[in-house]
Order: C-alpha cells, then structure tokens, then sequence
C-alpha cells in the first residue's frame, strides 16, 4: 500500500488516503482506493455509561486504545494508461462523501461508542 494523501480534518483527526491497487491478469488493473481514518479511544467517552474506568478499560483491553474507520471502493479490470485516473476519481469521491461525515466534531466519540456497544453490550458475557 501506498500513502497517496492525508488530509487534517476540524475535529483533530487525519483522513488517509492510500493506493492499494494491484496488478492483475493480462496487464489490467485492481484499482484500491482506501480511505482510512485512526480514531484513539478516550475514557471521557464512556462517561454515559456510569463509571467510565468500568468499561474503558475492559474495551481497550479488548480492542487497544485506537480504532480504524475504513472505507475501501474498487475497481477491476482497469488498462494500466486509465488507472491513474480512475484512482484519483475515486479518491475524490471517497474524500466528498467521507469528509462530511468523519469530519463533524461529535464523529470520534460517536464511532468508539458504537464499537463499545457492538462489542460488550450487544455481548455482555465479553466483560469477563
């Protein structure tokens, strides 16, 4: 994989933007946008939920202190003169439908409570 771009959104984080393509049969190409975003787990997350040490630390046991939001579009069968540019359309499509998103301020804490709950309480027995 390929670093391609990183963008500084408003909220702190850094959108990633890498090339993950590949050459495949006949000299035609798997053309791999991946848009990639690290996002830390804070205890004052969890504040919701009572006690946030009650639950921070058995989630980042679990799961480490970051998690990675991912999208990845792609596209096969791409002759190698019109890779470039089906990759760099990608890349802005994924940056316009992305950015809105994972740029708003409430989007970090927002993500790490929805891993929380698919995580521990969608599966209570996991806190042991």
């Amino acid at each position: 994989m390929v670093l391609y771009d990183k963008i500084p959104l408003k909220n702190g984080l850094t959108l990633e933007l890498w090339d993950d393509s590949r050459e495949g049969a006949l000299g035609f190409w798997t053309v791999i946008a991946i848009a990639r975003c690290k996002i830390e787990v804070k205890d004052e997350y969890f504040k919701e939920f009572g006690s946030p040490l009650d639950w921070y630390s058995p989630f980042v046991k679990k799961v480490g202190h970051y998690l990675v939001y991912q999208q990845r579009k792609q596209r096969r069968m791409i002759p190698l003169k019109e890779k470039k540019n089906v990759f760099e359309t990608m890349t802005e499509r994924l940056k316009r439908h992305i950015i809105p998103y994972i740029s708003k301020e409430n989007f970090p804490k927002n993500f790490v409570l929805e891993k929380f709950r698919q995580t521990f309480l969608r599966s209570p027995d996991l806190l042991s």
